[in-house]
This record gives C-alpha cells, structure tokens and sequence, in this order.
C-alpha cells in the first residue's frame, strides 16, 4: 500500500507540474543569479554596428508612447509589463543574442531576467538606457513605416511588409524621406506615401526597387528611382499604380509574366510622373492593361512592347490620354472625332505605340496634374505650363493657381481643366488672370460636360500669371450715365450720344447694349463700344422736332449675368431756334439816323440865329 500510494503522489506532482506550464517556454529556473551580461551604451553600439553579431535582436521595453518619441533603429518593442504574455513573439530568437534597453537601465534590467527565465541564451542589459545612449550623441529614430489597421510602427517598408500582423487588405502608410531598400510586395497591400516628391525609395543603383508578385497591390505617392527596373510586375492582374515618380531607371514600370497563359492583366497605370529612364514602360506578356494621365518626359523610348495583345492607352474623349514629350502632334481641331476646329488640349493625331494596335488615341498637349480639395474631390488640369501653386477656395467657391513658363523663350500657355460640378456652379463659371489686367484668350468654358464634371479650357500671353477660377453670381455695375447734349437741349439736328461706367471684377464684361424707345412704341437696340478703361458710349440718331425717346442700358458678363438700369432716361426733341430779324435793326437804325438828323439840324439852326445880328 505505501508503495502504491507513494506511486500515487509521484503521478500527482507530475500532474500537478505540468499544469503550470502555461507558455511555449518553460522557465528553466526561478530565484537564481541570473546569467545575462551587463553592458555599457560604447559596447552596445559596436555589437549593433560592426556586424558580428549575427540575427542579433534590439528589444525595447519601455511604452509605446516612450518609444514613439524615439527609439534605436529596428528596436522591437515589448513593454516589460508585457513581456511574459507575449513572450511568444521571441519565438525564433532563443538563441539569438538580444540587447534590451529602457529609459535608463532599471526596466531593462527586469526585462533581461525574464528572458533569462524562459531561456535565452545570450542577454545583454545595455546600462543608462536610451538617455545614456543619447548623451553619448548616439542617434534614435522615429518609426516612418506605419500599418494603418494594426497600428503599428516600422522602421523601413520591407519589415512592415513582412510583419505577421501585416495582412491582406491593409495599407503602409510610408512618412517622408529616403529609404535605400528593394521591397518584394508579396502580400495584396496599399502603399502610400506621404508626398510622391518626398517619399522616395532608391535602389541605389541597381536590381528591383519595388517588385510586385501578387494581385491587387496599390502603389501611390512614392518616388521609385535608381534601379536596374524601377517598378517590376510579374504575374499581377488588378494592380494599381497611381500618383508616383519613377525616374533614373533603366526599365521604370516592367510588366511581365512567364507565359502567356497567366499574363500581367488588368493593371491600370494612371496619374504617374515616369522620366529620365532609358525605357519608361516595358510590356511583356502583358495585355489589357489601362495606361493614360502619364507624363513620360525625356525617357529615352517613352514605352516598348514585347510579347503582348492589346492595352489601353487613353481614357477616351474628353479625359484623353498621356503626355508624351517627344510628340510632335498640333492643337489645331477638338472634338471627338477631332472634325471642329479650336483648340482643346488634346493632339489632332494619335501617338503610335510598338505593337499591334497601340495607340495613344488622344495625347496630351501638356502635362497632367491632379489636386485633391478639401471636398475630396480632385480636379484634374492639363497645362503647358508649371503650375507652382494651387488653391482650392470652399468659401466662396474659387480655384485659384500661380503658372509660369516652363521655358524663357515660350510665349502662350494654355490651361485645360476637368472640374467637378459639386465644386462650384460651373454655369456661372468664370476665369480671370492677373485680376483682368492679361486678356483671356480662346476662352471655351463649355468645352464638354457629362453632368457630373465640365472641362474648360482657355489660354493667355505667358510669364508668371494668376489664375483665377470661379462662380460668378453677380452681375455687372453700370454708373455715371450722361449724354451730350443735355436732354433739355436735343434740337432735331442733333444726335445723342451717351457715355457710362461699366466694371466686372469677376468674369469680366461681355457686352453693354443701349436700348432706345420711340415715342413709347418702336425700339432700337444699339451696341456700346468700350473707351479707355471701363466707358462704354454709344449713340442716338437724330430725329424730328417733337420726338419722345426713352434709353435703358443693359450689360452681360461672361457667366451669363445681366443688368439692366432701373432708370428710363428720357429726352424729347425740341424745334430747332428761328434765325433772328434782321429788318428790326435795320428799322432801328433808320430811327437812330432820323433821331441823329433832327438833332443836328436843330443844332445848327439854334447856332445860325444866334449868330445873325439883332434888327432894330
């Protein structure tokens, strides 16, 4: 019996024992000296730099607040509080040597015995921590690699790439800077980068900076430069490429596949800046592809197909195609059918692409542009000049950009705009530059309008302008109307003529027109011509004595807004002035000299008597 129930007890304990093992990891010992090695921040900084120490593991275990303010570059991050739970995500580093770190030693401590305890083999407590470490002009970093749906952060792409947590579906959200990485995008994801300008990865020199190897991956907002390929697609259908830079490769987006059984298909290439590679986009194996709203600008062959069907290279009319800087094509006839003659931006011939049916079916005569508004609508321009600013206005409903020429010598610009209707009211649409004071030229604001979106298009004498783009809901002002002669002193000989003050500061003034009515009946509409400025005339004819004429004036700007004077001026022909009599001087002279004789010759008779001596 004692042996059967010592047998008993034993089973128990074992039982008992293995309950309490909890975790992938069994602590190999409690309560004793530990092992792991001490180390000063000097020591701890050539371990991480001089490449001895293989797979070598940088554990940070302060909080996540702590490490978001700056941490040591590919610092995993496990709060010591947290350690013992997520103890599994060490897994594979067992026997890896890791060196854990805190603020100033004391948790990293702790963090070093636990790990210790679940049996790591190589531990090292880097003593001061991060403050040491700092003092000593050792450098931090924050992450700039971010999984929007898991919240956390990375240090470069391919390790958020590569993340456990990082899943099908998600979005990197990449901050701004230089990341000399090739990434391999294995996983249907969303890359985005902050700025395309300034979010930049480089190959540094050579082999696949990014490289796609699944379906429905996005690309948007990056810089891809310096590589061997700068983009390289291989058996991917559903990808997006949009918003990018790709510049300074040898291939700067190449689309391939093995066979022609499993082509690259269906991707769709749009809103990309590709220069200076020496071929801008390589197909092989690759058809139905969707390409348009490019600029491919001094690439040495814009774009080569290998083997390949058919892709699309334009949007159809009036959203055209690509910009292609070697084109030679004219802006002479618009239209679908490329029959009405004017300008619209687009070329009047097709761009022709290596491979059977391959054409640019509409290029562009200038480079694409599109800006996001505050209303999440963007608003896409073509323009043969450099846009340097863009504004979009919600209070009041007004685009507003500062252009420039692209070159000394260019003389015109034109601007072609695709604008949404829940923009502004685009019937009341207007342009003015530089405040009206440089003439809009071959103005088009109807150029085509689908209901949801209006393109425009108009040009202007270049330099450094301002463009303005608006609603205008006013109508002109007409002042300081007057007619020469007074209306008191309209005599049957004379016509009328009438000046006034006529200003659009919106849209400008598109015609002033004077009205003139008849003694109440019969009208006659007269166009003003402008003076100097903003005075417009325009005149009345003459008419007989005793006329009634009544005059209005009305003025239109260029959206459609009229005014009319509330006042009727009215004048009425009066008869023309008698020639004066002239028998009544004539008369009255006569009276003078008979008046004059009299006198005189009483005169000289009183003087004679006087003078004749007194008979007595």
């Amino acid at each position: 019996m004692r042996i059967r129930t010592t047998t008993l007890l034993v089973i128990l304990l074992c039982v008992l024992a293995s309950s309490h093992i909890s975790h992938s990891f069994r602590k190999v010992q409690v309560g004793y000296a530990s092992p792991y090695l001490s180390v000063d921040v000097n020591t701890a900084y050539k371990m991480m730099t001089n490449g001895s120490f293989l797979n070598l593991v940088i554990l940070d275990v302060r909080s996540q607040g702590e490490y978001d303010e700056g941490h040591i570059y590919h610092a995993v991050l496990i709060p010591h509080t947290e350690l013992e739970t997520r103890i599994d995500e060490l897994a594979t580093h067992t026997h890896h040597p890791i060196i854990v770190y805190c603020r100033t030693g004391v948790r990293s401590a702790i963090a070093s015995e636990i790990l210790d305890t679940y049996g790591f083999a190589t531990v090292f407590n880097m003593l001061g921590g991060i403050q040491t470490w700092t003092a000593e002009g050792y450098p931090v970093r924050l992450s700039t690699v971010h999984n929007l749906e898991t919240s956390l952060d990375y240090d470069d792409i391919q390790t958020a790439i590569d993340a456990a947590e990082t899943m099908t579906g998600h979005t990197i959200v990449i901050d701004a800077g230089t990341y000399y990485e090739h990434i391999e995008v294995h996983k249907s994801l969303t890359l985005v980068g902050e700025d395309r300008a300034t979010t930049i990865i480089d190959g540094d020199g050579g082999g696949m900076v990014v490289k796609v190897t699944v379906d429905k991956v996005r690309l948007e907002g990056l810089t891809v430069q310096s590589g061997s390929w700068g983009i390289f697609i291989t058996e991917s259908d559903f990808t997006v490429i949009t918003g990018n830079i790709i510049r300074d490769n040898q291939y700067g987006i190449y689309l391939l596949a093995v066979c022609q059984c499993d082509p690259s298909s269906n991707n769709t290439i749009i809103n990309n800046i590709i220069q200076d590679n020496e071929v801008g986009i390589y197909l092989d194996v690759s058809d139905y592809n969707t390409i348009y709203h490019n600029n491919f600008i001094d690439n040495t062959i814009h774009a080569d197909i290998g083997v390949g069907e058919v892709n699309t290279w334009d949007n159809g009319y009036p959203s055209g195609g690509n910009y292609w800087s070697s084109s030679n094509t004219v802006d002479l006839v618009k239209g679908q059918d490329r029959n009405e003659s004017g300008e619209d931006g687009l070329g009047d011939n097709p761009f022709n692409i290596k491979g059977a049916g391959n054409q640019d079916h509409y290029p562009l005569m200038g480079n694409h542009s599109r800006f996001e508004t505050a209303l999440s609508l963007s608003i896409h321009i073509i323009a043969n000049s450099t846009i340097d600013v863009f504004r979009y206005f919600e209070s009041n409903s007004t685009i507003r950009l500062w252009v420039s020429n692209t070159t000394a010598s260019q003389a015109f610009g034109f601007l072609r705009a695709q604008i949404p209707h829940a923009l502004m009211n685009l019937d009341k649409v207007w342009v003015v530059i530089d405040d009206s004071q440089t003439d809009v030229l071959h103005p088009n604001l109807e150029l085509h309008d689908n209901t949801t979106h209006r393109w425009i298009y108009f040009a202007y004498t270049h330099s450094s302008r301002q463009v303005t783009i608006g609603e205008d809901e006013s109508p002109p002002m007409i002042t300081d109307v007057s007619q020469h002669p007074a209306n008191t002193s309209v005599y049957s000989d004379s016509s009328v003529e009438v000046q006034t003050v006529i200003t659009d500061h919106l849209s400008g003034v598109k015609h002033a027109i004077l009205t003139y009515t008849i003694n109440g009946t019969t009208k006659f509409p007269v166009n003003m011509t402008r003076q100097d400025g903003s005075i417009y005339k325009a005149a009345i004819p003459e008419f007989p004595a005793g006329t009634d004429v009544t005059f209005i004036l009305t003025a239109e700007d260029y959206a459609d807004n009229i005014i009319t004077t509330e006042k009727e001026y009215h004048y009425q022909v009066i008869r023309e002035a008698q020639p004066p009599d002239m028998l009544t001087p004539i008369a009255a002279l006569v009276t003078l000299i008979v008046i004059s004789g009299g006198v005189i010759w009483a005169y000289f008779r009183k003087t004679r008597e006087l003078n004749q001596p007194s008979k007595r």
